[in-house]
């Protein structure tokens, strides 16, 4: 059994153009088609409208394809001038400020919850922080404790001799 070859839009448009050059080159002003009499007009209108309805989608699709080739070369520049603005606005506007979402579609951020745990651990090392700096600042105001006095008449250390180097 013999397959049925997948009818293309583009054969379809050579074969309707074939029958159209063939039925308007027949002496016949009708025919006899489905039981009845059908003038050679109508025989050629509906092929003819797809033909005309075809090329009528090649001409949209190749500008479809045009604007979206313009679009994809367009966006690059769109995605910086973006990342370069929307920081400006909400330094100017500020971070949180809702007319960034109402003016300019920028979602305004919000602070983000802070765990509990979080601040638990914060608060006790922001104590110990403060304990050391207290402990630092008192050992400020106390005096050093004096090193032994050397005796009179007795030479100072000598320093230790450099190591050579390889």
């Amino acid at each position: 059994m013999a397959t049925k070859p997948k009818s293309t839009h583009a054969s379809l448009v050579s074969r309707c153009n074939s029958l159209i050059t063939g039925v308007t080159a027949l002496p016949d002003a009708s025919f006899l088609l489905g039981g009845g009499a059908v003038a050679k007009a109508a025989v050629v209108l509906p092929l003819q409208a797809y033909v005309d309805a075809e090329k009528e989608v090649t001409t949209a699709d190749a500008a479809y394809r045009a604007a979206l080739a313009k679009a994809h070369a367009a966006q690059p520049g769109a995605r910086a001038m973006m990342t370069e603005l929307v920081p400006y606005l909400r330094a100017r506007l500020g971070k949180a400020n809702p007319a960034l979402e109402a003016q300019f579609g920028v979602t305004p951020l919000t602070p983000r919850p802070t765990p509990v745990a979080s601040k638990a651990a914060g608060a006790v090392k922001g104590k110990a922080t403060r304990a050391a700096k207290k402990a630092a600042v008192a050992s400020v105001g106390k005096a050093p404790a004096a090193a032994p006095a050397a005796p009179v008449g007795s030479a100072p250390a000598a320093a230790p001799a450099p190591k050579p180097t390889a």
